[in-house]
């Protein structure tokens, strides 16, 4: 007699779209989980997709196409790209600015058959937002308009059938392709049962899974303890088929979502095919920690903004690591946290000088005053930092204050200076049109930039987003904001009146000003993977020579 866990199956799902370089975080965390309840298999179709897109250029002419599109100099150039991505040539700017100029031009060529839908590499715009149900409703039957249709209609038969259907939705973007595969799946297997889940559905969890009613449950948070705790009770839900789908009512899941605490077994990345991921070496993102240390930022409702701080033991940190480099030969190593606390960053970068491991990392950190310790920094580098990335916003004192930042500008420069002088490249970020800050704060913050433009690599602007979950949602009017109005029904932000100081500068013109100090190209500033893969080998100084170079041969 066959045993419980053969009878029942499920199917893992991460949706286009997000960066397509990095395998996705949330398979290898669940599958020690999944696997060891029922037989299982994980499919990343953000990867999949970017070779659907691809391999369409080497297929025969359709009606879809115009004939150009397959012009033996288009599939020849294709396939220089391709080579590009997987050699050393990659670290060449020349070739890589080729390459993705290539890959780009074929995607624009692609998004053609679906106008006017922007399909691009790492990112896709629909016509239809993601924040209104009615759209999500219009775009997942709107063949003509959303290429997630025919791409996933492409692919039901081969799924098959499976008793579970879970897809993990990490950002908004993904939201629309999500609910496209759902929809799809529902209509071909009825009786399967529809699971989604991710910080991407945190706040709508609720409205979404009433207004779509082929969803069956949102995990609305952690995976892991979701596996670990319900694994019984979806099985009870999913005995329970009525004719034409699942009987919801039958069992009660309210009580499945929590966190994790990170002690248990680790991520599995053995079903992880890393040699089709676009890139000439494997870089795999770990979610060492998980939460905020700090929580009291007033703008921020980034994930499960509500979780508690919580760390992976370092002991395993480094044993993960180190069966990542015997398994598959990873040296490349993002720290995708939303932040990580000096002390337990201190006591890896120590762990690993210990075991000898030598791997490149990225990380994301507040500006510590800790990072003007010679020692630690040094240890960050000696452990293989290449890169620290900041999320200063301002680099005003009031400002800070106003945005609960809890830290000081008065110790930024000697940060820098010390990071700057362990070869590690520094990333800030700043944010534009903060409701309060004048036009004396804002300048601020541009004339530091610009005096210390030898300590910093790069500088990111983003404009300031109202989001739903924030502290600013509920005290808006201490901000000076008259009032708020939720972008749709399934709103993630806010659109709001607010009336600038006067001088306060054009986002497009500090913008401006900004790059022409600090060069952004591509995914070279806009992909953690590429960036550190070109921060171990070059200087900060090159890289800002390179940066410059790229931005040149693009407008050539």
């Amino acid at each position: 007699m066959k045993s419980e866990k053969s009878k029942f199956t499920s199917l893992l799902i991460y949706p286009p779209s997000a960066d397509p370089t990095v395998p996705p975080i949330s398979h290898s965390r669940l599958r020690p989980w999944i696997k060891a309840l029922w037989n299982s298999e994980f499919l990343d179709e953000n990867l999949a997709f970017v070779y659907y897109v691809v391999s369409s250029f080497f297929a025969s002419p359709s009606n879809n196409y115009s004939d150009s599109l397959y012009t033996k100099s288009i599939k020849e150039d294709l396939l220089k790209s391709l080579a590009i991505f997987k050699s050393n040539l990659f670290l060449d700017i020349k070739h890589y600015v080729a390459a993705y100029s290539i890959l780009d031009r074929i995607f624009r060529l692609f998004s053609k058959i679906y106008y006017p839908s922007q399909i691009g590499y790492a990112d896709i715009k629909l016509m239809y937002s993601p924040s209104q149900s009615e759209e999500i409703k219009n775009a997942i039957s709107d063949r003509g308009k959303n290429p997630f249709i025919d791409f996933f209609s492409s692919k039901i038969d081969d799924y098959g059938f499976r008793d579970i259907l879970a897809i993990s939705v990490i950002y908004s973007s993904q939201i629309i392709a999500a609910l496209t595969l759902a929809k799809l799946y529902k209509e071909r297997y009825p009786d399967s049962f529809i699971l989604l889940g991710g910080p991407a559905l945190f706040n709508i969890n609720r409205d979404l899974r009433d207004k779509f009613e082929f969803i069956d449950h949102i995990a609305s948070l952690d995976g892991e303890y979701f596996f670990k705790n319900c694994s019984d009770l979806i099985k009870k839900m999913v005995k329970n088929r009525v004719s034409g789908g699942i009987s919801r009512s039958k069992v009660d899941l309210a009580n499945c979502n929590g966190f994790y605490e990170m002690k248990g077994p680790l991520p599995d990345y053995d079903t992880i095919t890393l040699n089709r991921y676009l890139l000439p070496f494997p870089v795999v993102s770990l979610d060492i920690t998980r939460g905020c240390y700090y929580r009291r930022c007033v703008f921020c409702a980034y994930g499960f903004n509500t979780a508690p701080y919580r760390v992976m033991p370092i002991k395993d940190v480094i044993r993960l690591i180190r069966n990542l480099k015997e398994k598959f030969n990873i040296n490349y190593f993002v720290f995708s946290v939303d932040v990580v606390d000096t002390r337990y960053l201190e006591l890896l970068s120590e762990s690993i000088i210990e075991s000898g491991i030598k791997i490149n990392y990225y990380i994301d950190a507040r500006i510590e005053k800790k990072f003007n310790d010679n020692v630690f920094v040094d240890n960050l580098a000696k452990s293989g930092c290449r890169v620290v990335s900041f999320g200063m916003e301002s680099a005003c004192k009031n400002t800070l204050l106003k945005m609960g930042k809890g830290i000081e500008p008065d110790y930024f420069k000697d940060v820098f200076k010390n990071l700057h002088n362990h070869d590690i490249h520094i990333n800030v970020n700043v944010i534009h049109g903060f409701p309060g800050e004048s036009a004396d704060e804002i300048q601020k913050t541009l004339e530091f930039l610009l005096k210390n433009e030898r300590l910093i690599t790069t500088v990111g602007v983003s404009r300031f987003t109202l989001l739903r979950g924030s502290i600013m949602e509920k005290n808006y009017q201490n901000y000076g904001i008259d009032y708020i109005s939720p972008v749709g029904d399934l709103n993630i932000w806010y659109k709001y009146k607010y009336e600038y100081p006067e001088g306060y500068p054009d986002y497009n013109l500090f913008l401006k000003r900004i790059l022409k100090v600090f060069p952004l190209y591509g995914r070279l500033t806009g992909s953690t993977s590429d960036y550190l893969i070109y921060a171990s080998k070059y200087s900060p100084r090159d890289i800002k020579e390179l940066l410059r170079k790229a931005v040149e041969l693009k407008l050539n």
